[in-house]
């Protein structure tokens, strides 16, 4: 601004008169936007927040807490620095946008008997690609029901993190890496990521959960025998002790370790290939079974029973992966949760409405997997890590609902988002 701002003709009107038409305004004597109270600063300021800013306008709407009571209500930079002085604030940290009002904030206080005198601090905004933070873009996702509700595993709220099972020591950790600084920018959501997988690999507890089920027959192994394998409930950490697992005749793997026509380097189970499942025995397939309609419906395997935690010399199988046992094993429903947007900034001005670019693949629900028995009363209050699927957390409503285990996922174990 290079020159002054004209006087309002009523700037100079008597303080009584003025307050006379305040009360009006509040009697509801007076149309919406036919007045409004301005405090007299500095119309010369170069700063426009000092040049007589609004402090109250009219505006006949219902309030969610006090309904009809009120027409007249107070500007924001009004209201902010006294509801901090009268909550006993010391520091009002805001982000960048706010620091031309800090003029402002500091007049209020110096104008009012203030209780305290808090000190207003300005810092860039956490932005994070492939999400949105403002409110009134979040409410809107909420009203028009594209997600859930505000504590939706996709929404960036708290109620919403807790829910996918974000740990506060992750959220810690991610906002030591970042820092706190005055330059704005765009933080990778690849390096939240980082930090939940960093804290989780550490203490969550192991399991095996098949999430595409697919049945397999030890074509060699008794109907009427059982075996119980002992795996640990973390490999690194031998204090979170032991977990037991069931072999048997029928176990599921999950469709998608198994091809009829194995590309090169596969590493999973295709006909007459050998896999290991995880802390027990080496299979070799060597039926498929299909249904009337050609889909494949059973694996007939024949495993080694020479094969238990070693490889004989000279035996190699094609790789490992997760199973579980038919008679003790849970059945559970899994909610693979995934980025909300599949735009990099979704509420770009430059990119149109931001609601066009939510991924139709953030939630996609797998009904009848099936999780080790040691989880058919999960811990609720720390996501496990399914092997070779990700992290997991139990969502306690859901499950009440559902009367079965419901997990959301998490986090991947690693970074496939640009595949």
């Amino acid at each position: 601004l290079k020159e002054p701002g004209r006087n309002s003709p009523y700037r100079d009107r008597p303080a009584d008169e003025s307050l006379s038409l305040f009360r009006d305004m509040r009697d509801g004597k007076f149309k919406n936007g036919e007045l409004v109270l301005r405090a007299k600063i500095d119309m010369a300021s170069p700063n426009i927040n000092m040049r007589d800013p609004i402090l109250y306008r009219i505006r006949y709407a219902e309030h969610h807490q006090t309904g009809n009571k009120w027409c007249i209500y107070p500007m924001y930079d009004f209201t902010h620095p006294i509801s901090d002085a009268m909550e006993g604030v010391t520091h009002s940290l805001c982000t960048l946008e706010f620091e031309d009002h800090r003029p402002l904030y500091d007049w209020v206080l110096e104008n009012i008997s203030a209780p305290c005198q808090p000190r207003q601090i300005e810092f860039a905004r956490l932005n994070l690609n492939y999400t949105i933070t403002s409110k009134r873009k979040l409410k809107r996702l909420v009203d028009e029901h594209l997600v859930d509700s505000w504590d939706d595993p996709r929404m960036p709220t708290i109620s919403g993190m807790r829910r996918r099972g974000y740990t506060p020591e992750s959220l810690r950790t991610f906002c030591d890496m970042i820092g706190v600084n005055k330059a704005g920018g765009t933080v990778d959501m690849g390096m939240l990521e980082f930090a939940i997988r960093e804290d989780l690999n550490t203490r969550s507890p192991r399991a095996m959960c098949v999430m595409r089920p697919l049945k397999v027959t030890l074509t060699n192994y008794p109907a009427d025998k059982t075996e119980t394998l002992v795996l640990p409930v973390h490999p690194q950490n031998q204090d979170m002790g032991q977990r037991e697992v069931t072999w048997s005749q029928t176990l599921y793997i999950d469709r998608e370790d198994f091809v009829e026509d194995a590309p090169r380097k596969w590493k999973r189970l295709a006909p007459e290939q050998a896999v290991r499942l995880r802390g027990g025995y080496v299979m070799t397939c060597k039926e498929v079974v299909r249904d009337a309609s050609g889909d494949i419906v059973e694996l007939r395997c024949e495993y080694d029973p020479a094969t238990l935690g070693v490889n004989p010399e000279g035996y190699k199988p094609n790789g490992v992966i997760h199973w579980v046992s038919e008679s003790n094993s849970v059945d559970c429903d899994i909610n693979l949760y995934d980025r909300l947007f599949n735009h990099e900034s979704p509420d770009s001005d430059k990119e149109g409405d931001f609601v066009d670019h939510i991924n139709p693949q953030s939630l996609v629900v797998l009904k009848g997997a099936r999780v080790e028995q040691s989880l058919a009363t999960p811990l609720t209050d720390l996501p496990y890590q399914f092997e070779r699927e990700g992290y997991f957390f139990c969502d306690q409503e859901l499950t009440a609902k559902a009367g079965k285990p419901v997990f959301n996922r998490t986090v991947t174990l690693r970074d496939s988002w640009g595949k």
